[in-house]
Parts: C-alpha cells; structure tokens; sequence
C-alpha cells in the first residue's frame, strides 16, 4: 500500500511501504510517595520494514530486519494521568537514525 506520483508522459511511480514489529514488555510500579508511582518498564521486539518501487516495468525493493529494544519510565501523578518518557534503539537497523525518544501523557477515562 502506497502512493503514486505522476511523472509526466504516461508515466506513475508506485511506491509501497510496510513494517510491523513484534515483542513483548515487563514493568512494574514503584511508589515513590502517596502522590507519585514511579512505572519502569523495557521491551524488546522484532521489527521488520519492506519498500518497493515501480515506474515503466521496472521495479526495485529494499528490506530491514532489526531489534528493538526499548525502556523508560512512567510518572503516574494521580490514578487518572500518566507521564511516560521512553528511549527505543534499533539494533542493526539501516536506518538514519537509529534511536528514537517518545513521551506520552495518558488520560484514563471514568467509569
């Protein structure tokens, strides 16, 4: 699944991407007091991302397979809010950057 582009005289670039990942994550909460829970956690996950191009019959396609591993630690300030900072590295990706930083805040909805 991907775009096209029309490059002029008849002629369209497919362009296809895909990627998935698969892995699991282990945490657990810490109180640090009665008004802040300190949630570490880590993962690690298989990851694999596929490209293809096509223009005028002819076709080309590149693959990476990589581990990712990630880690970080949730700030849970009340039973509702949850701040989370976390750092994933792709291990033996090609790709130009390798690491990424996130950081959430989740909102849990009431009964």
């Amino acid at each position: 699944f991907g775009p096209s582009q029309d490059l002029g005289g008849g002629n369209t670039l497919h362009i296809s991407t895909q990627a998935f990942t698969l892995g699991a994550s282990v945490g657990r909460a810490l109180p640090l007091n009665k008004e802040i829970t300190l949630l570490p956690f880590g993962s690690v996950a298989l990851g694999h991302t596929t490209m293809k191009a096509s223009a005028n019959g002819l076709s080309g396609s590149s693959s990476d397979t990589y581990l990712q591993l990630g880690f970080g630690a949730g700030f849970q300030l009340s039973p509702s809010v949850v701040l989370r900072p976390a750092l994933n590295v792709l291990a033996g990706a090609d790709l130009v950057d390798d690491t990424i930083f996130s950081f959430s805040v989740s909102f849990a909805l009431p009964r």
